[in-house]
């Protein structure tokens, strides 16, 4: 999972429920939902409860999206298990003989647990905020490549972002059902920490507030600062 993933469940919160009803299964596959910038310049607290127009589930729809993203039709490009998702969940029960980032082979029954196959009640979704912000994308995607070097830096243009700010489809479930389990007020009892990587890539940890003072001394390659309880972040 990339840190712009949510998985979640649209039936339930937890979804060790789902994966339960599975064990059967070797690889359970789920689609992404494409989340759009919402039209915000600067960037939101919160990137669930802020960015909840996203791409119809039929992405066809998109060209110009599926020309930075075949992985979107993998049906059509690659003649691989996997077909008709994203990202898998791998059940470790089962001989495993490659994974990357979007295919894995395992022994065993795969299976698509997310809107290709039930899209009127998916098991399993994850949501996917590529784009977010005008204001995250001239700071962050617009600067970097991908994290596997599949990508180069230059290859998030306007017209990449032009073309993933997709905003068709109002969908606030997943922003719903942390309003309705208190997800957020939960968070408030964790501490962020900023971390500064000696490569100087900013990356954030949560820490159980009983557990923050052992866990500063724990790290010794990178320089971590202190905040306030962080109260309003997102899931």
């Amino acid at each position: 999972m990339d840190l712009d993933e949510f998985l979640f469940s649209p039936r339930t919160l937890d979804i060790k429920d789902i994966l339960r009803q599975h064990e059967a299964l070797s690889v359970v596959g789920v689609n992404w939902v494409w989340f759009g910038s919402n039209k915000y310049i600067h960037q939101p607290v919160s990137v669930i409860d802020s960015f909840i127009s996203r791409a119809h589930y039929n992405v066809s729809k998109y060209p110009s999206l599926l020309n930075y993203y075949h992985v979107l039709l993998m049906d059509e490009h690659f003649e691989i298990d996997s077909h008709d998702w994203q990202k898998n969940v791998i059940n470790t029960a089962h001989r495993i003989h490659s994974v990357e980032a979007h295919i894995a082979h395992v022994e065993g029954t795969s299976e698509n647990l997310s809107y290709r196959r039930q899209p009127e009640n998916p098991p399993l979704l994850i949501n996917h905020y590529p784009v977010q912000s005008f204001e995250f994308f001239n700071q962050n995607k617009k600067i970097r490549g991908s994290a596997n070097s599949y990508y180069s830096i230059n290859y998030k243009s306007m017209d990449w972002f032009n073309a993933c700010d997709i905003n068709d489809v109002v969908d606030t479930r997943l922003s719903l059902q942390n309003k309705l389990n208190n997800i957020a007020q939960g968070l408030s009892n964790f501490t962020k920490f900023k971390v500064q990587s000696v490569s100087n890539v900013t990356a954030y940890a949560y820490v159980a507030n009983n557990e923050s003072r052992n866990n500063e001394s724990r790290n010794s390659t990178a320089s971590i600062e202190e905040t306030k309880p962080y109260g309003n972040a997102a899931r």
